[in-house]
C-alpha cells in the first residue's frame, strides 16, 4: 500500500471499486478482527498460482486485528517523503485493483514502476521473476 499522511489501509481499500477484497471480508466486532472468506482467497490473492500452491498458501490464513488496517499513518516529507520508492504493479491483482495501484502511485509519487502480469502474490506464482525485478530495482 502507498498511503498519504492521515490515510489508513481501510481508507484506500473501501474506495477501490475494482477490488473484490472488501466484499469478501467478515468482521468480528467482539474480537476486533477481520477475515477473508476461505472460498474467496484463491481468487483474491492467488489467481495465477497453481491450485496446490493456492491451497497451501490459504491454509495458514487466520483472522487479523483490524487496528493496524484502520489506523491512519503519520508520515512527513522530510523523512518518509525523502525515501526513494519503487513499486511493482500486479496487473491481475483482485485485492488491490490495478487502477487503485496506479492511483496510489500517482498520489504518493514513485521513482520507478514495474508491471508484473501476476496476481496479488507473485512471490508464490512467479518467485524467480519477482526476485529478478527486485534485484533490478536496486540499481
Amino acid at each position: 500500500m502507498l498511503l498519504q499522511d492521515g490515510q489508513s489501509t481501510i481508507d484506500v481499500s473501501v474506495n477501490d471499486p475494482g477490488s473484490q477484497l472488501m466484499a469478501n471480508i467478515s468482521l468480528n466486532e467482539a474480537a476486533a478482527t477481520s477475515a477473508v472468506a476461505a472460498s474467496a482467497a484463491r481468487g483474491l490473492f492467488y489467481g495465477d498460482c497453481t491450485v496446490e500452491a493456492s491451497d497451501k498458501a490459504t491454509r495458514p490464513l487466520v483472522p487479523e486485528p483490524v487496528g493496524p488496517a484502520s489506523t491512519p499513518i503519520n508520515i512527513t516529507a522530510e523523512r518518509w517523503g525523502s525515501v526513494p520508492r519503487s513499486y511493482i504493479l500486479c496487473t491481475q491483482d483482485r485485492a488491490i485493483s490495478p487502477a487503485q495501484q496506479r492511483a496510489m502511485i500517482a498520489s504518493v509519487g514513485v521513482d520507478r514502476v514495474v508491471e508484473m502480469d501476476s496476481s496479488h502474490s507473485p512471490f508464490i506464482s512467479q518467485p524467480e521473476r519477482l526476485a529478478a525485478l527486485l534485484i533490478d530495482l536496486q540499481d
